[in-house]
């Protein structure tokens, strides 16, 4: 049964009170607003446990008609005011404003009121882009175009909304309809998507017929939003160029028009220029960019000029529905005067009773299941509302968040939703009501940072690693060797310079895979904006609650430094060589070792050599560390001919070296939140660093005479030296990165031979480690290593041991593609034994160098983004 309340009808809006003791400063407010009328309320639940409340004026028809069309829904405010520790709730209930059924009978009434009156539309009648179905368009699409054939309009401009699939989508819906739209500066490949150029309309009046013809003008920034306009062939021509020869075509008739109306939604640039420039447009109707809500009437009169000066037509801003009531009084018939009305449509009848019902039951079926919390009511806001700059945050960081991006841009988002307090799925919806679908494009982390600087004061929105902040990602240092992922729209590209900008700074080598691609749902659809910022708002609410919704994305996201693990290729190659040389002849000579050529007399030969350097590495807020593997390998092997046993015979022989043969496995492991004070730029943190140093196969032992096996100086030698097998302990600092400097660290280190435990004590030294990475140009890597040990003395030296052990390597890499270069490269290796047989003795100096090249695979992986997107 229905509860007797009251209610203060502001206006705008309804304010519904239920209290038995009214407050003291409801009196101060129903003095300033208006009198108390009384309302009945009714709670209904069904079994499904949907709830709804049902309002309506007291004893207006009785008991209210319960067929669901009957019905509207309104959005409504929960509030209360507390005075003296008690609560007094109420509800705040919104009018309608520009409402679909109320606007259509106002409209429906002034025509057949005014039978000289005829209907015009400037564009955006009918829904574009659907606030409840993802990357569809709206449900009462076709109610709109019904409701514009019962109105029976003289001429159409074809708007956003009506464009919003492109022109032939437009051109298929309205194939089975009476309409009359009209596009002048409008050019398409396909004749068929062609729409007139003009409309033109004999009124009759008491005064006798006028003629009126009506024009278009398309606002060109079209084509960017809806790149399917470009799609379907279609190109919006300047709007002065491209309808001038249609308005002077109007004028060179035998019967030319009284007036020439131009139908717009075009833009302040674009209104500007036609008025400075277009001649013989007398009004130009559809100016959005004035609120006419706030005019009652203006009435206008009209100077005479000739058609061919006449520029500057007189424009009637719409923001809605207005009259506009023309005088055709000149003295040969010109328009005169014009007096132009806005209507300002509220909650009050009349109503289409058709067109209410059919937008009730639509949205009957579909707001439902979204009327429910997701975003908590601002806390900081002391009105209720949500900032426009931390509505635009989350939805830039909620992009960010669903798709594993590193960087997001944006452009014109919808403002927040106009509702105070916590906001439901319903009226984040309404504002997300867009078609942007979401791109990945794959940037090259040496040209990333010259993409955001770029884009700076091109794109509205963006978030993650910014075109105005610092040069990170999540916290951490681009680098110039990893692939880094910017998410922006379809839309966003077109509508700004981003596509230019990204299309100059792809990477486009053989072997490459597409440098950017279309982001993808669970079910392989194309994943909207609308529902990346949908799933991961509701994401937060369930995981952390619905007060953390806003925090968790707008303040802790950008501030954190996840978790980040990679996989590093410094280098990967391989080198395979099979040489076959000149046989020699019975005598044992070459038959061209006079021949200065040095595959002519090169004895045969297999080369087998490989390198590699890969790690995986992690690092947060307060650590960072890899486990890293390095392999060093070449061995040479050689064929030769030689009478060894002088039986005249030559016998083949085979001689064996290695010049390269190392495999280091080592962790390290930095405390990067711990920051000590700056030396210059230079800023360390300390480390540690545990590491295994083996080979693969042992060194003969040069003091072995293989020859002679029963040699007596073979006795207590080994054939071979023991296997490498060294395990170190390093303690020290280690500097963050720094240009192409990568990474800087020094320290002292303790270090074991595990094969001679008991003949080799711990040796203890100090050590420097360098690493350097810098792009050259537009593709050129270089890189650079160095290590350097330091070794002290122990009781037990020998002649195995060293003072110290250098080795460093640059390299100069052009790549292939991605992941895979060609390289030269230069190494050297030093090195100074501590041991002396001899006191006083002078300790040598070893040095070796090698040069070469390589086909190598290098590169940096992040290993996980988010979950479903590696």
């Amino acid at each position: 049964p229905p509860a007797a309340v009251a209610a203060v009808d502001t206006g705008s809006d309804v304010m519904v009170l239920d209290w038995s003791d009214p407050p003291e400063f409801f009196t101060d407010l129903t003095a300033r607003v208006g009198p108390v009328v009384p309302y009945h309320r009714r709670s209904c639940t069904n079994g499904a446990g949907g709830h709804a409340i049902l309002l309506g004026p007291a004893g207006a028809r009785g008991e209210p008609d319960w067929d669901l069309g009957r019905f509207e829904f309104r959005r409504t405010v929960e509030a209360s005011v507390v005075q003296d520790d008690v609560a007094h709730p109420f509800l705040v209930v919104a009018r309608p404003m520009q409402e679909a059924a109320r606007t259509f009978a106002r409209i429906e009434r002034r025509l057949g009121e005014r039978p000289g009156s005829i209907y015009v539309d400037a564009g955006a009648f009918v829904d574009g882009a659907s606030s409840v179905r993802d990357g569809g368009l709206s449900r009462h699409r076709a109610l709109g175009f019904d409701m514009l054939e019962r109105l029976g309009p003289t001429a159409l401009a074809p708007g956003h909304t009506e464009l919003a699939r492109g022109a032939r989508f437009l051109v298929e819906e309205l194939s089975a309809r009476e309409l009359s739209y009209i596009a002048t500066n409008w050019a398409a490949e396909d004749p068929s998507l062609e729409f007139p150029k003009s409309v033109q309309r004999t009124v009759p009046t008491p005064s006798g017929p006028v003629r009126l013809a009506f024009v278009a003008i398309l606002e060109p920034g079209l084509m960017l939003d809806i790149p399917e306009l470009v799609e379907d062939g279609v190109k919006i021509t300047d709007p002065v160029d491209g309808v001038q020869p249609t308005v002077d075509g109007l004028f060179a008739q035998e019967q030319p028009p009284d007036a020439v109306i131009a139908l717009t939604t075009a833009g302040p640039k674009v209104l500007a220029d036609v008025r400075q420039r277009l001649r013989g447009v007398d009004l130009l109707l559809g100016d959005p960019s004035f609120a006419t809500v706030r005019v009652g009437q203006r009435d206008v009169a009209v100077d005479h000029l000739p058609s061919d000066v006449k520029a500057a037509p007189l424009t009637l801003s719409l923001d809605g529905l207005a009259t506009a009531e023309l005088s055709f009084e000149g003295p040969e018939g010109e328009l005169d005067k014009v007096s132009n009305t806005p209507w300002l449509v509220l909650g009050e009848p009349p109503v289409d009773a058709r067109v209410m019902d059919r937008v009730t039951r639509t949205r009957s079926e579909v707001y439902p299941p979204l009327d429910r919390p997701l975003v908590a009511a601002p806390q900081e806001s002391p009105t209720g509302y949500l900032a426009p700059s931390t509505w635009t945050s989350l939805v830039c960081e909620a992009v960010r968040a669903e798709t594993g991006a590193d960087t997001v841009l944006l452009h014109h988002l919808p403002p927040p939703p106009g509702a105070p307090g916590e906001l439901t799925e319903l009226l984040v919806t309404d504002q997300l009501a867009l078609l942007d679908v979401l791109e990945v494009h794959r940037i090259p982390g040496d040209r990333f940072a010259g993409v955001l600087d770029k884009a700076f004061g091109n794109v509205d929105v963006a978030c993650g690693a910014t075109p105005a902040g610092p040069r990170t990602v999540r916290g951490h240092r681009i680098e110039p060797d990893q692939v880094y992922w910017l998410v922006t729209s379809d839309r966003t590209r077109r509508a700004t310079p981003l596509d230019g900008i990204l299309a100059g700074n792809r990477v486009s080598r053989p072997l490459d895979g597409p440098p950017w691609s279309t982001l993808t749902g669970p079910e392989g659809v194309p994943l909207t904006l609308r529902t990346a910022v949908l799933e991961r708002l509701r994401a937060v609410r369930a995981a952390e609650g619905l007060e953390r919704v806003v925090p968790s994305l707008v303040s802790d996201a950008p501030a954190s430094r996840p978790p980040l693990w990679v996989g590093r290729i410094r280098q990967a190659s391989i080198q395979l060589e099979r040489f076959r040389g000149i046989e020699p002849d019975a005598d044992g000579v070459t038959p061209f070792s006079a021949v200065p050529e040095t595959l002519a007399n090169s004895p045969s030969s297999f080369t087998l050599g490989s390198s590699g350097d890969v790690a995986l590495e992690y690092s947060d807020a307060g650590v960072a560390g890899d486990l890293r593997f390095r392999s060093a390998f070449t061995r040479i092997q050689a064929e030769s001919r030689e009478d060894i046993d002088g039986d005249g015979v030559l016998d083949v022989v085979e001689a064996e070296t290695e010049t390269a043969d190392d495999w280091p496995l080592s962790t390290t492991w930095k405390a990067a939140g711990v920051l000590l004070p700056k030396t210059g730029r230079l800023q360390a943190s300390p480390y540690t660093e545990l590491r295994y140093d083996s080979e693969y196969t042992p060194i003969e032992n040069p003091s072995y005479n293989s020859e002679d096996p029963a040699d007596p100086a073979n006795i207590g030698q080994e054939p071979l030296l023991p296997r490498q097998a060294d395990l170190s302990l390093a303690l020290g600092l280690a500097s963050r990165p720094l240009g192409a400097l990568r990474a800087l660290r020094i320290g002292g280190f303790a270090n074991r031979a595990l094969n001679q435990l008991e003949d080799k004590p711990t040796e203890y030294g100090g050590r420097l480690e360098l690493e350097a990475f810098q792009i050259l140009g537009p593709a050129l890597k270089w890189s650079l290593i160095g290590d350097l040990q330091v070794f002290a003395n122990t009781p037990q030296d020998d002649e195995t041991d060293l003072r110290f052990r250098a080795f460093g390597e640059s390299r100069l890499a052009l790549p292939l593609a991605r992941y895979l270069d060609i390289a030269l490269f230069a190494q050297g290796f030093a090195l100074q034994r501590r041991y002396a047989p001899q006191p006083n003795a002078e300790l040598p100096v070893g040095a070796t160098w090698n040069l070469g090249a390589a086909v190598q695979s290098n590169g940096a992986f992040r290993l996980s983004r988010r979950a479903g997107r590696p």
